[in-house]
């Protein structure tokens, strides 16, 4: 009932008792009155002093770290709140760390969880929580609710607060084992960086500068712009650029989702970025799928150093499926973007047509193009003129130990 209906319904009564001439008759309406005027104080003000909050230590983790929080609570007033609920918007997918279930509300569309408090006055509760990171993504936290029965069950004041959190797990990495491999490289043949294979004219731009580089190849104004020092980059008859192209499509059809097969195709792109920091090339990832929030094509343009390789990692942990493009379109706009001399990785757990047929449109350019297939091994065998490597392992992607890159036709 609510306090305005208690109000009305005390009015009537002392309006009867005064009509009966009974003082005494009065009393049972100033006494609904009254609880009922304490009952609207209590909805509008007893939450205008109670602070909530939510914490993490961390907003970045890898798959099998454990990230702290601390749900916060401070009263005050001199008022204790004895029934107390917060309704913490949850991403459903990580789960409540301290046993409860995360339920899609039923008076919004948030998944929400609740947890129950008693504060006395001027009290500050904190309550440790761990986070047991196991899928990659990026979690945000959205409000924290709380809401105070009174006394007298006629009204529940409600205050809501943003939390200002967010999760984000990058994907697991694991060892990349080459199997009768046909070069040292899995990114292809590749010559010794040399200035005999360089043009010092063709000027390509800068990267972050390595311990081995020569002296010579300091690029001063762009470290000076940076603050820490950069490495000239010029043309070179060698792949110094790799494109990874990861193509999200696990079926026929865009909307068509093998989430395990998604996830294992993204463990192999991830397993494969180290090495390509640690030959230090210049690198980008491509791919047809969706980051949330925005519109554009998803792709990080090519770059070197730890700085862009943690944004690879970055992108790799946010990416959606259901993208607008198919993967044959994101190898095509990748190939347009990057020079002649960059060899495209093209990532997938799929041989449709269309994209098979534009990996060769590309190596009768005289493009490297090399296919890393994460799928069932083809009945039919491998395509012919695909150059490419296949993912020996199966089972479940959170399982797998170590990727095994078996070239095709070996």
């Amino acid at each position: 009932m609510q306090p305005d209906t208690v109000i009305k319904i005390g009015a009537v009564l002392i309006l009867i008792g005064i009509a009966a001439g009974s003082s005494l008759g009065t009393l049972p309406g100033l006494i609904l009155v009254f609880l009922g005027l304490m009952s609207r104080q209590w909805e509008k003000n007893i939450l205008n002093r109670v602070q909530t909050g939510l914490t993490l230590e961390k907003n970045r983790a890898f798959p099998g770290d454990k990230v702290e929080g601390l749900i916060r609570l401070i009263n005050f007033q001199p008022f204790p709140i004895p029934r107390l609920r917060l309704f913490i918007d949850w991403p459903p997918e990580l789960g409540f760390p301290r046993g409860r279930e995360v339920v899609l509300s039923s008076e919004t569309t948030r998944y929400q969880v609740v947890q129950w408090f008693s504060l006395r006055w001027f009290e500050r509760i904190q309550r440790r929580f761990s986070i047991p990171c196991a899928m990659r993504g990026d979690y945000r936290f959205g409000h924290i609710e709380a809401r105070a029965g009174d006394l007298f069950g006629f009204s529940e004041a409600r205050a809501s607060q943003p939390v200002a959190e967010q999760l984000l797990i990058y994907p697991r990495q694991v060892p990349v084992n080459l199997i009768k491999t046909h070069s040292r490289s899995p990114f292809g043949e590749r010559s010794d960086a040399s200035w005999i294979f360089e043009d010092p004219i063709l000027f390509r731009g800068t990267r972050d500068y390595y311990p081995d580089d020569p002296y010579s190849r300091i690029e001063w104004k762009a470290t000076a712009r940076t603050g820490k020092l950069q490495t000239r980059v010029v043309d070179a008859s060698f792949a110094s650029e790799l494109g990874l192209i990861v193509n999200v499509a696990t079926g026929d059809f865009l909307w068509q989702i093998d989430r395990e097969l998604l996830e294992k195709n993204l463990l192999v792109v991830a397993s494969l970025l180290p090495l390509a920091l640690e030959e230090k090339y210049l690198f980008g990832i491509y791919s047809n799928g969706r980051i949330a929030g925005i519109k554009s094509t998803a792709g990080i343009n090519v770059g070197s150093g730890p700085d862009h390789y943690r944004q690879c990692l970055e992108f790799l942990a946010r990416l959606l499926p259901g993208g607008r493009i198919e993967g044959a379109e994101a190898l095509a706009s990748a190939g347009r973007r990057l020079g002649e001399k960059a060899h495209l990785l093209v990532f997938s757990a799929i041989m449709n047509p269309a994209l098979l047929e534009e990996i060769r449109y590309w190596r009768s350019k005289g493009q490297q193009v090399t296919l890393i297939y994460s799928g069932a091994r083809p009945e039919q065998g491998y395509p012919p003129g695909i150059k490419g490597y296949q993912v020996l392992e199966g089972g479940n992607w959170d399982e797998i130990e170590a990727i095994s890159l078996y070239p095709f036709g070996s």
